[in-house]
């Protein structure tokens, strides 16, 4: 496993992580937010999960102060997708040798997954505050659903319409639920995206064919065979 060592104290009001976990199952404890007590030397516990099912360990640091993508809950199956982990103290504490990644009381305690990105306050934060970060977050690493330009098309040959980026589930105005759908009529299309932390977006094409066909004419089209 892989996990990183911050050697500094940290005070710790607020943190917010988006990670996502790759196992089947989280087993044995495997650290996502550990340290070093100051005060008394022990290991302490942010954030680690429980042996046998996929609840993070109720951290008395913590309380009921755990939010995952927006929900105050410490389940974070589905495992595979990503999740903004918010959190934080009634009272601001100070870290020592962070762990990332590790539970450091074991060592082969560690999480199976990506961490992406932590940001850490040393202070708790406002409602306004939090707004504002959970939009950077789901803004960078999952921005709104994007279609191409309105298009003029030179020819009847079918158009494909797809979207930017990735995203979990598409919904289209033609009833298409596919990442991309094949139009051969003028109009406007449009399609709202599920991404991968459940935030849904929307957006629209319009696109022209040709408004004259003349009859004799013919229509060879990429693909097509001759």
């Amino acid at each position: 496993g892989n996990q990183l060592i911050l050697n500094q104290n940290i005070t710790i009001g607020t943190f917010f992580i988006l990670a996502n976990y790759l196992n089947v199952s989280f087993n044995n404890f495997c650290g996502l937010l550990t340290r070093i007590n100051v005060i008394d030397g022990n290991n302490d516990y942010f954030l680690v999960s429980n042996s046998n099912g996929t609840y993070f360990y109720n951290s008395n640091l913590l309380g009921q102060n755990l939010y995952i993508n927006g929900f105050p809950t410490y389940d974070f199956s589905p495992l595979l997708k990503h999740k903004i982990i918010y959190g934080y103290t009634n009272t601001p504490v100070i870290w020592n040798d962070m762990a990332i990644g590790w539970d450091r009381s074991f060592a082969g305690r560690f999480w199976y997954g990506d961490v992406c990105e932590l940001i850490i306050y040393d202070r708790i934060l406002n409602d306004n505050e939090i707004t504002q970060v959970n939009d950077y977050l789901m803004d960078k690493y999952a921005p709104p659903v994007r279609l191409p330009a309105d298009t003029v098309l030179q020819s009847f040959c079918p158009f494909t319409i797809k979207p930017q980026g990735y995203f979990t589930q598409y919904l289209w105005s033609t009833g298409d639920t596919t990442d991309s759908i094949v139009v051969q009529t003028t109009g406007y299309y449009k399609v709202t995206a599920t991404d991968i932390f459940g935030r849904q977006s929307t957006d629209s094409i319009f696109v022209q064919f040709p408004s004259l066909w003349n009859i004799d004419s013919a229509i060879v089209c990429l693909g097509d065979s001759v």
